[in-house]
């Protein structure tokens, strides 16, 4: 699997995920997205209040919610949290719909896909990638004497890199926690 195994082996189900999301209007992806988040708010472990004291303590702070979910989750969460920003494992949008990616196998493909992505068009937000895509939109978070946090859920440590980019990393519900030397 290379040297990001972690990285490699989330590409398939993303990309099958992707596959199937490209058979609905995005409209309707967002209300089943909105939906999910519903019927697990009471599971989440930061909530808008906590994003509020946040604000209220640390005034001038952006909050960025970086995620390796499809458009349609960070939209809503993003909606339900007030964050400043969301980037997301993302695919072209065409005509209402999001594109098929194009390098799915085709044993996935339950039907002939109403549109192919072109590659460049296809990015899945993990890993360095994240950092990557993160650099590019917000390049203050990395100067010298930025104080930055990064928390994250890295069940499978496809975030332990965020210790070499963050002023201080946060993991929480892990069964993978960042080292106790970071």
């Amino acid at each position: 699997y290379g040297p990001e195994p972690v990285t490699t082996v989330q590409e398939l189900p993303q990309t099958v995920l992707m596959n199937h999301m490209a058979q609905f209007p995005l409209d309707t992806l967002r209300q089943l997205a909105q939906r999910v988040w519903n019927r697990h708010q009471c599971d989440q472990v930061i909530s808008r209040d906590d994003l509020q004291w946040l604000r209220t303590h640390c005034p001038g702070v952006k909050i960025i919610v970086s995620s390796a979910s499809p458009q349609p989750v960070l939209e809503a969460a993003a909606k339900q949290l007030g964050v400043d920003a969301i980037a997301y494992s993302h695919v072209e949008e065409f005509d209402g719909y999001l594109s098929t990616p194009a390098w799915l196998r085709p044993i996935f493909k339950q039907r002939p896909p109403r549109r192919i992505s072109p590659p460049k068009k296809l990015w899945m937000n993990s890993n360095h990638t994240k950092i990557t895509h993160l650099q590019k939109r917000f390049p203050e978070m990395f100067t010298e004497g930025a104080k930055t946090v990064g928390i994250t859920d890295t069940s499978y440590g496809e975030d332990h890199c965020w210790a070499d980019h963050f002023e201080r990393v946060i993991d929480v519900n892990s069964t993978a926690p960042f080292s106790p030397v970071v």
